[in-house]
């Protein structure tokens, strides 16, 4: 029998770890500790948080023992982390096909072998024992873990970004890992190593163990991608059927294309199980209207890197924030060459002036919004050579979204690296019907858009498909003048009282 997530008690252990006694420091992780645990509360979860140097192991291990101790059959429990993730020879039971277990890196940790330090921290293998206890006294366990495991993104970052990673350590500590940490019991085994399928355990990780997870900018301050999409499900955006509970099934839908499009399409999270169930596992908050915040652009922060230039220190832009240090700017333009570059190293335009650096600038404020927007509505859109690559000239892919309501007009633009805006459906030919069926797409199957070839003007391309219950010609007639810094206003009156999706795709490219 599953037991009623509307009388079951949730019980929270929230930890996010920024300041580290002896590696590199995080900007986000505590931030996203505390969102997590608000939007906990706001359902009525009991949440206890410890960050930065409250996150002891001794600590960590006693807040969790309350929690065990306090739920009743029936009740979710739940472990959540951010901070920093780590490698290190695998120990007993010697489970890991890689010979390297993970672990959670706590605020006191050292890799010196003889430093005290170097206990502070929880291996894969003791939660993976913590949460098969927590299961076998009835408890559903729901484990999110916004930190990096091992190995590296797939596009280059160019300078600027910030991930949750700490290269290997231990190499050559062997047997003496496992003396340094209170050794918990050996855990089952399978052949090929650990099973990471506990049943009654949903993991929700921000990667799989060989990527990194960066830290992204989120209203101005750096975040962890899937903490910020975990928040908004909790609050209720991702609770598709609105009954007032989530399923690993709606948790799965709303993170995946979430968690996508905050970090630009660099991670792709990894569930276990896989194929997530449909029965309730925690209440959902009450969400807001579809349309809320279609008016709203977010402030953003630019950081002008001079290259030697006097000029800098005069240069004013009146929808942007200029800020002397790269790390408080959500978009770095290289005076001396004219790129720019988002806050986690992509390039996302090249050869930009000075005077055409207020149209890049309203691109993406407008973006911001439509994420916004999108989260909870959110259209799931697919590139076939994936997002997390820099596409070149010439090259060509196909476009496809999840299978779209049925009745829908769908409109699909380029938010275009320079600012500009392009339509891609319905095409020109089309459109110069003043035709409002041109956008009607066919009931119950997927929209695509069989070949899109990659073309000047290079960085940073956003593909923006727009499903709605009713036409929105106003954007067609309007088509040769739309503009990053028109757009917003014309969305708001042509999805006036509609029903309407979005989905965002970010493709990166540069020329050949």
């Amino acid at each position: 029998m599953v037991p009623d997530v509307a009388s079951a008690r949730v019980h929270a252990l929230a930890i996010g770890i920024n300041d580290y006694k002896t590696i590199k420091k995080l900007e986000g992780a505590v931030a996203d500790a505390q969102d997590v645990a608000q939007a906990l509360r706001s359902v009525g979860a009991a949440v206890t948080l410890l960050t930065d140097k409250e996150a002891t192991r001794k600590r960590i291990e006693r807040a969790w023992r309350e929690i065990v101790g306090s739920a009743a059959a029936g009740d979710v429990v739940v472990f959540f982390y951010a901070g920093h993730g780590g490698q290190e020879p695998d120990r007993e039971p010697f489970d890991e096909e890689d010979g390297k277990d993970e672990a959670f890196l706590l605020a006191g940790f050292s890799t010196k072998k003889g430093d005290p330090g170097f206990s502070e921290r929880l291996v894969d293998d003791e939660i993976h024992g913590w949460l098969k206890e927590a299961v076998s006294k009835g408890f559903k366990v729901i484990f999110v873990a916004d930190s990096c495991h091992s190995g590296g993104a797939g596009r280059a970052t160019f300078g600027g970004g910030q991930v949750r990673f700490v290269p290997p350590y231990g190499e050559e500590e062997g047997a003496s890992i496992a003396q340094a940490v209170n050794a918990s019991p050996k855990q089952d085994t399978v052949k090929g190593g650990r099973d990471r399928d506990i049943p009654g355990v949903f993991q929700f990780l921000a990667v799989s163990e060989k990527n990194q997870s960066p830290e992204v900018r989120i209203d101005g301050e750096r975040r962890g991608a899937l903490s910020y999409a975990f928040s908004r499900a909790i609050e209720g955006q991702a609770d598709a059927d609105r009954d007032g509970t989530l399923s690993g099934l709606e948790l799965q839908t709303f993170l995946i294309p979430q968690v996508a499009l905050w970090s630009e399409g660099r991670q792709i999270p990894d569930f276990v199980p896989l194929r997530q169930s449909g029965d309730g596992l925690l209440p959902a908050g009450k969400a807001t209207a579809t349309g809320a915040g279609l008016h709203a652009l977010p402030p953003l922060s630019l950081n002008i890197e001079s290259g030697g230039a006097t000029a800098s220190a005069n240069l004013r832009l009146d929808n942007a924030t200029i800020v002397a240090a790269q790390r408080d700017a959500d978009l770095i333009w290289n005076e001396a060459d004219g790129t720019v570059r988002s806050s986690a190293g992509d390039i996302v335009a090249e050869g930009v002036r000075f005077e055409e650096l207020s149209q890049i600038v309203e691109k993406w404020r407008v973006l911001g919004m439509l994420k916004r927007v999108s989260a909870g509505h959110a259209i799931e859109v697919n590139l076939s050579g994936g997002t997390n690559k820099t596409y070149r000239t010439g090259e060509e892919f196909r476009l496809e979204s999840e299978t779209l309501p049925s009745g829908s007009y769908v409109t699909v633009f380029d938010l275009a690296p320079d600012g500009s805006v392009a339509f891609l459906h319905p095409d020109k030919t089309r459109r110069s019907l003043a035709d409002s069926e041109a956008s009607r797409w066919p009931d119950d199957i997927p929209f695509f858009i069989p070949r899109v070839r990659v073309e000047a003007p290079y960085g940073a391309d956003h593909i923006v498909v727009l499903a709605s219950d009713k036409p929105v010609d106003g954007l067609y007639k309007a088509a040769s003048a739309v503009s990053s810094a028109t757009l917003t206003g014309l969305l708001a009156q042509v999805l006036d009282g509609a029903t309407f999706r979005i989905g965002v795709v970010g493709i990166y490219t540069r020329a050949e």
